[in-house]
């Protein structure tokens, strides 16, 4: 009588499953055709993945969003509700698919997930910076015929990369008109050449004038609650020299 092993249980339960119908032959070529299919929709939304993110920094960058990170915890805040969430759910959406689909060869089961998960996370994020960094000219094209509604689905959906009216705005670049001994500072847009008010009613070190004259351009964070016209009074939370370049 053969001993009850556990590879011989195995065996039994793979014979019954073919028996039974549940587990078919299927022949190499089936098995060549679904790699092929997998890889070709691996490599589609990987690189779907990494466009959406080359539009998230974009996005932050072409409306000078990043600079609100400098403006302490107003900034921070302010930073966090102008985030394109909706992109950046959808992205992750995408990142969770590419390691389903490449867990799915069994090089990619075998490694642990926790491995694959911060390995794709890692060539995202790199390719999706390289892509913003190198084609921030063909992002402008975009966001440009995005407005104008000349693209097609799904890049005509990303309003992210728009940039929104100046009443709408948190932070811009501006150069210092008039600097006046009550709290209000005179500057124009380098943007759009709207000139405004701003009052710095809340004493902050993010929020002075101290070693800024008239000519200097900066870096004006705030609530931009007006519909742009001249006679609006920003309330600022921040003011700087920008970064450089």
């Amino acid at each position: 009588m053969e001993p009850n092993t556990p590879q011989k249980h195995i065996q039994e339960s793979v014979t019954e499953a073919i028996r039974s119908g549940k587990v078919t032959m299927r022949s190499s070529f089936h098995f060549l055709l679904k790699s092929i299919v997998v890889v070709a929709a691996l490599l589609c939304v990987f690189v779907l993945s990494t466009i959406i993110l080359n539009f998230i920094l974009f996005s932050i960058h072409i409306q000078s969003h990043h600079e609100l990170l400098g403006f302490g915890l107003l900034g921070i805040l302010a930073f966090i509700g102008h985030f394109p969430w909706m992109l950046f759910c959808i992205d992750i959406a995408l990142v969770v698919l590419v390691i389903h689909l490449f867990r799915s060869f069994r090089w990619g089961y075998k490694t642990p997930i926790l491995y694959v998960g911060f390995g794709i996370v890692f060539l995202v994020i790199l390719l999706g910076v390289y892509v913003e960094r190198m084609n921030h000219v063909l992002n402008k094209k975009v966001m440009y015929r995005s407005e104008e509604g000349g693209m097609h689905m799904p890049v005509r959906s990303i309003d992210a990369i728009r940039i929104p009216p100046a009443a709408m705005r948190s932070v811009c670049r501006c150069e210092i008109l008039e600097i006046r001994n009550e709290g209000l500072l005179v500057a124009r847009d380098v943007r759009s050449g709207v000139v405004r008010t701003f009052v710095l009613s809340t004493p902050s070190a993010y929020a002075t004038t101290t070693g800024l004259l008239p000519g200097a351009v900066v870096m004006i964070a705030g609530h931009f609650d007006g519909d742009g016209d001249e006679d609006d009074v920003v309330e600022v939370f921040g003011i700087r020299k920008p970064r450089m370049k």
